[in-house]
């Protein structure tokens, strides 16, 4: 760590006395041309209550008391409106976290386009079109009756709020593999960006190129001053070869100090080249990547950094927004910043010096500490360069919230194994942080990539997955409360406000923009409709529902029943196991099945990991199902059950309040001796 101090000069001349500051800058800065001081814009003060920055507000806290989403209600969420993005870009149309303000979502894809719309309706507003890719994250920023953009890999532009009428762009970039891939924000006059070593995938390091933050008039565009994140002229002795450094997420802010306090990505090449194996074209640290700096907002200069991560070999960035918050250490009350990125580790610093307090590793590690590769080998490394602390955290109540990537890289000395790179061998985890140990509180293991964020409202804590899967899980004892299935992949972050949770849905077939709103589940009016078991599910006859892929489960329960329904695209049976054990054994199984018309109902046990399971009357137990229906239609077989929460057979677990393990199958076979086709795990939850 390293703290740098401005010097003060004071000079006395016979009777006046003058009084000079003269600010000794580390890194190049514009001269001060008349630096705004206008605080935070008016519209994130007026509409705080909503979602009017990326990360919610300067801290980047991601968590919202202002919304009326909870345990108690997140069941009723369902898709309001769904607003079409009409084009995609290299990894797909939406990487970006919506802004809400005065009931207005404005949200931009990754061709660029931004569009205004109406949160209670989904009417869109106004769109402005500029069709030009890029990789992201990208994303809007309001303040002053504007909305800043980034147009394109090299553009910054301020749009009318109310119109979407361009009112002054500034190019940032004049060099062809270095551009913007940031969501802007907006503070103290100023539109805060940064640009990046490259802007395809194809051209990503590939010698010459650093980041460099930039501060603009936001009323003019003129650049107010500059930061250069690389902190040698000649990008560590090899300018032709060697590149990196710049920011890809927004800085947190702290407002009473307006210092401001940003993570910075990796330096290349990466691993290294036939001719420089293992970075021995950058040697030494190659700051400040995989730093966090913390600038004086004023005018850029640099207060202190902290590089967590020297000579980095695997690109493991230090991307994501820091946090702000504080932390009992050693008895007292520390102001401190949280920080974390694609090295897979979370740490927190004095928000003052820089100082290491704790750092927590989180998800699966392997070879990552390495500074060397043999010659002719081939690794493994864990994390790999999509892997990590991918998209942002949040924090609540003393508990950070880390969403994580497992998803390993092969390396040479000189390259990337790209053969074995998989995405699709990727999975997820979930953590939750104590903010002054770092300790580990919970972790769940999802099984796809987390890309989705973490986002707070009040006791629930979301995410979401690149498999489009939403969870809401208690955010105090991690227990799944609601999963709900996007109908698309998630790699974008959501906006919360009074009923809403606003959610891009940027890969598949249809990229969108879904608004989920309390009261538009399916089904969704609190079991209005009474239960009947005719194999007809209708809207309001349950009053919970989860879906996992092609199978769904709907139930509502009273004191003493539960009532459930089971849809699954099947021309088989359909099975529901409560409480398994390990893998199958003990699961208490109730199996439906639709033959020749008529329904069938099997009340089992499982008296092994892969099965038998007999029916609970033929180990000496009772059939405890009250009532029992189905249909099979269009490829669809339902099954609808009621049973007691608590019954007298031992070979029936009792469902009881909180939360219910469940195995879940179907088959496209009627045979109940057959093996299922398909299976999972998931949860009822017993409010």
């Amino acid at each position: 760590m390293f703290l740098l101090k401005g010097k003060y000069l004071f000079i006395s001349i016979v009777v006046i006395a003058l009084l000079s500051f003269i600010c000794l800058r580390i890194v190049g800065c514009s001269p001060n041309k008349g630096i705004p001081s206008e605080g935070i814009p008016p519209e994130i003060e007026k509409y705080q209550s909503e979602w009017p920055l990326a990360n919610k507000d300067y801290s980047n806290t991601r968590a919202t008391q202002d919304s009326n989403i909870n345990s108690s209600n997140v069941w009723s969420l369902g898709i309001s409106w769904a607003f079409d993005f009409p084009a995609v870009s290299e990894f797909g149309a939406a990487a970006t976290n919506p802004l809400i303000a005065n009931g207005i979502v404005y949200v931009q894809d990754l061709r660029s386009n931004v569009f205004a719309i109406d949160l209670e309706s989904g009417n869109l507003i106004w769109q402005k079109d500029y069709d030009l890719g890029v990789l992201g994250p990208n994303g809007p920023a309001i303040g002053w009756g504007k909305l800043f953009v980034a147009k394109g890999p090299y553009d910054v532009v301020a749009l009318d709020l109310r119109t979407g009428n361009e009112i002054w762009s500034t190019r940032l970039s004049e060099i062809e593999t270095v551009g913007i891939d940031i969501q802007l924000t907006a503070y103290n006059g100023m539109v805060y960006v940064s640009t990046v070593p490259g802007t395809s995938s194809s051209d990503f390091y590939t010698g010459g190129q650093v980041g460099i933050i930039y501060a603009l008039d936001q009323k003019t565009g003129n650049v107010i001053w500059q930061f250069n994140t690389v902190d040698s002229e000649d990008i560590w002795g090899n300018p032709t070869v060697n590149s990196g450094g710049g920011a890809w997420y927004p800085p947190a802010i702290d407002t009473s100090t307006k210092i401001m306090y940003w993570g910075i990505g990796n330096p290349g090449p990466f691993p290294g080249t036939e001719e420089f194996p293992n970075g021995s074209s950058r040697p030494g640290p190659n700051l400040y990547t995989d730093s966090i700096l913390a600038l004086d907002s004023n005018d850029g200069s640099l207060l202190w950094y902290q590089q967590v991560r020297p000579h980095d070999l695997f690109d493991l960035d230090f991307q994501l927004s820091p946090i702000l918050s504080t932390a009992s250490i050693g008895g007292q009350n520390i102001e401190i910043v949280i920080g974390a990125g694609k090295l897979g580790k979370v740490y927190a610093f004095d928000r003052k010096t820089g100082e290491i307090y704790w750092e927590t590793a989180v998800g699966e590690h392997q070879n990552d500490e390495l500074q060397e590769i043999p010659p002719d080998t081939t690794i493994r490394v864990l994390p790999g360069p999509l892997g990590g602390v991918e998209t942002p955290m949040a924090i609540s109540d003393g508990i950070i919230y880390v969403p994580v990537v497992n998803l390993f890289a092969d390396y040479t000395s000189t390259s990337l194994v790209l053969d074995t790179f998989d995405i699709g061998a990727g999975t997820g985890e979930f953590s939750a942080l104590d903010v002054n140990t770092g300790e580990i509180l919970w972790n769940k293991q999802l099984n796809s990539i987390v890309l989705g964020g973490a986002t707070v409202a009040n006791d629930l804590v979301f995410t979401s997955t690149l498999d489009g899967k939403i969870y809401a899980f208690d955010k105090t004892t991690g227990s799944t409360i609601w999963e709900f299935q996007a109908p698309g992949g998630i790699n974008g972050w959501p906006a919360v406000s009074e009923d809403f949770i606003v959610v891009p849905v940027g890969m598949g077939p249809k990229p969108q923009l879904i608004a989920l709103e309390l009261g538009k589940g399916t089904p969704g009016n609190g079991g209005a409709v009474p239960f009947q078991a005719d194999g007809i599910i209708s809207p309001g006859e349950y009053d919970h529902q989860q879906k996992y892929g092609d199978y769904e489960l709907f139930w509502k329960s009273d004191n003493t029943t539960i009532s459930i329904g089971m849809r699954a695209k099947a021309t088989g049976f359909v099975a529901l196991g409560i409480q398994p054990g390990t893998l199958m054994k003990d699961a208490d199984i109730v199996l439906g099945l639709v033959k020749d018309g008529k329904a069938e109902i099997h009340d089992m046990y499982s008296t092994g990991n892969y099965g038998p399971h007999p029916e609970d009357t033929t180990l000496g137990g009772t059939n405890d199902i009250r009532v029992f229906g189905g249909k099979e239609k269009g490829g669809y077989t339902i099954i609808e059950f009621q049973r007691d929460l608590v019954t007298n057979d031992k070979y029936d677990h009792p469902i009881t309040s909180g939360v219910n393990k469940i195995i879940w199958a179907y088959s496209q076979r009627d045979d109940i001796q057959i093996k299922h086709s398909t299976r999972g795990y998931g949860e009822i939850i017993i409010g």
